[in-house]
């Protein structure tokens, strides 16, 4: 089976809630694939939802090698640093974001959550 195919197969496994399985088929795709960055992300995703916070992290810090500009990924990866207690590490992710594009409200509103938070 190829790399698209069961990144289909495994996205439908997410949204219906079988996330087990979904990262099961993510990981079949990206021993095929190791650069898939919509495998990365689902499986950023998955992990985070199954509470594998750290393996998430490592993903996205993936997807980000691989795509700098994507800034979905940027933001996902901010949240996960945050979430994992590195605010440091979130609030530099925002700031590189944020000198890159002054106008995004959403890394804004993670900016404030980042710093207002203890």
């Amino acid at each position: 089976m190829e790399t698209h195919q069961l990144f289909k197969q495994a996205h439908e496994a997410a949204a219906q809630g079988f996330y087990s399985e979904a990262s099961r088929l993510l990981e079949k795709s990206l021993r095929l694939d190791p650069d898939h960055v919509p495998s990365h992300k689902q499986l950023a995703f998955v992990l985070r939802m199954m509470g594998n916070l750290k393996e998430a992290l490592a993903h996205r810090l993936e997807v980000k090698r691989l795509d700098p500009s994507d800034l979905g990924n940027r933001y996902h990866l901010a949240n996960l640093y945050f979430l994992l207690g590195d605010k440091e590490e979130a609030l530099q992710e925002v700031e590189q974001i944020l000198a890159l594009e002054p106008r995004n409200k959403n890394f804004y509103a993670l900016k404030d959550v980042i710093t207002t938070r203890h």
